[in-house]
């Protein structure tokens, strides 16, 4: 499989507890004027380019090893990158960065913070179940 339709299965398979959560999320931080929706072209099949969406993560970077994707917001800048071992490409690995601006951003990442490795856990599960359902 490509880098591109690891990220896409990846970024594509909350499990829904999660959906739920997120779905909570965006109904109390909306008085605070974060984002709860998020504007611009899907990348849906071939290569992903920088600028389009996969699922609410922008995409900044491509290369055939690693997709580095996320978002900025007023409180917080957040990063994923989906990265395939060159050598060993069974190998998949997907790690996060979160760079606060605000005590906005320091509260909501203290809040998210206990289901955060839960949810690209279970995200990186179900994405490679997904995967291996389809080949």
């Amino acid at each position: 499989m490509t880098i591109d339709e690891l990220a896409r299965s990846l970024a594509t398979t909350p499990p829904k507890w999660a959906q739920y959560l997120l779905a909570l999320r965006n109904l109390l931080v909306k008085p605070f004027g974060l984002r709860t929706e998020f504007d611009g072209q899907q990348s849906q099949q071939g290569e992903c380019k920088p600028g389009e969406l996969i699922n609410f993560f922008r995409i900044y970077h491509r290369d055939d090893n690693e997709i580095l994707m996320g978002d900025d917001d007023t409180h917080l800048d957040y990063r994923v990158s989906v990265y395939r071992s060159p050598t060993r490409p069974e190998k998949l690995f997907a790690a996060t960065w979160v760079h606060r601006h605000n005590w906005l951003g320091h509260t909501y990442l203290f809040v998210v913070k206990p289901f955060h490795k839960m949810i690209v856990r279970s995200m990186v599960n179900g994405g490679m179940r997904r995967i291996t359902r389809t080949n």
